[in-house]
């Protein structure tokens, strides 16, 4: 499959084609719908797109070829916003673990196709008992494979499969049991588990200068000039609070701070990065910039050193390039101290970033 067979079926799709520039810890089959559109980007040139990415009918969907030691895989998704925040994981037979069971469905097409688990059974069936009948028909008949999670539906097929006129179908569908889970999710209000972290978040957002939005489980500003965006992403058995800080100009010097976990053999003998001279830090972040010397350049004193050590030890991720920071963190929050030090650390680190002066300009107006 090139390029040339993918380009026309996304355009015809009104998507747009992009390349897999890695792969989600969850598979491109159960990853959260923000870790999905981080694993893609532009392709370089000569380099075969596998997947395309944008809107339908007001939903934001995807199409991936997956190749694995297992074969190939086409999967279509569209995103559940808001999410569900019970932990359901409902699925056919396909290329993922089957489910646990526990969670009953009323609706006849769906009890005979799918099994289904949840953190929160009870939870999980009144808002499946609030979708209309036959909800999941027109997914299960548009192909063998389907999945449900709280924040996406997935139908899949074996193989290659580039055809806008087999493609279209299965997004529709697709599109259209999300919409129904996130219209019921909507009408229902936050889950008991969605409602405890926004509790849990209320009162150091607030601190933070930032606004909650309960019905997705988020919260947002920009204090300092940076735009911090929270919000919950959940996959298959664990959610995470994923936070984004975004520098209000881009610092210019080709930043890269990644949590890299290492031996302390690792980091004696085979150092990823120049180290910084501190045990702690160097054990689990790797440092890199134009400068040889990102010590002197980012002004790493003690208590940012500590900042960022005990942000990577919390997080599954973190990355912090020239336009700003993330970090996904194993959820929830569960209580407002835990929120309260990730929004403190975060603001700490991406404050201090974003008003260190740029090469050959001006230092941030707040600094």
């Amino acid at each position: 499959m090139s390029h040339v067979e993918w380009r026309p079926s996304a355009e015809a799709l009104g998507l747009t084609p992009a390349a897999l520039r890695a792969r989600p810890a969850a598979g491109f089959a159960g990853a959260a719908f923000p870790t999905l559109k981080r694993a893609l980007g532009p392709a370089a040139p000569g380099v075969a797109e596998r997947a395309m990415l944008g809107v339908r009918s007001g939903v934001e969907v995807a199409a991936v070829i997956e190749e694995g030691p297992t074969g190939v895989a086409t999967h279509v998704v569209a995103r559940v916003r808001p999410e569900l925040g019970v932990g359901l994981y409902a699925a056919t037979r396909g290329p993922w673990p089957p489910p646990l069971g526990g969670v009953r469905l009323r609706d006849a097409a769906a009890a005979s196709a799918l099994v289904a688990s949840a953190r929160d059974a009870a939870s999980a069936e009144a808002l499946l008992d609030a979708l209309p009948a036959g909800y999941a028909a027109e997914a299960l008949a548009s192909a063998p494979s389907v999945l449900v999670t709280d924040g996406v539906v997935v139908i899949s097929v074996s193989g290659y499969e580039v055809r806008a006129s087999a493609l279209a179908p299965r997004l529709d569908a697709a599109v259209g049991l999300a919409s129904a889970l996130a219209g019921a999710r909507a009408t229902l209000g936050p889950s008991r588990e969605q409602a405890e972290a926004l509790e849990a978040w209320r009162e150091p957002a607030e601190r933070a200068g930032l606004a909650l939005s309960p019905p997705e489980v988020r919260a947002h500003g920009t204090p300092r000039g940076c735009a911090l965006t929270l919000a919950h992403e959940a996959e298959p058995g664990q959610v995470f609070t994923a936070i984004k800080a975004r520098f209000p100009t881009s610092l210019g010097w080709g930043l890269a701070i990644v949590r890299q976990v290492r031996g302390p053999l690792e980091a004696m003998f085979a150092p990823l990065a120049p180290l910084l001279g501190e045990p702690a830090f160097d054990s689990v972040l790797a440092v890199r910039s134009h400068d040889p010397t990102p010590r002197n350049r980012l002004a790493l004193d003690h208590p940012m050193r500590h900042a960022l050590t005990e942000l990577a030890a919390r997080s599954a991720e973190l990355q912090i390039d020239d336009e700003g920071l993330f970090a996904r963190i194993p959820s929830p929050l569960a209580s407002p101290y835990d929120a309260a030090f990730v929004f403190g650390a975060t603001q700490l680190v991406a404050f201090h970033l974003a008003g260190l002066p740029r090469p050959g300009g001006p230092s941030a107006p707040y600094r």
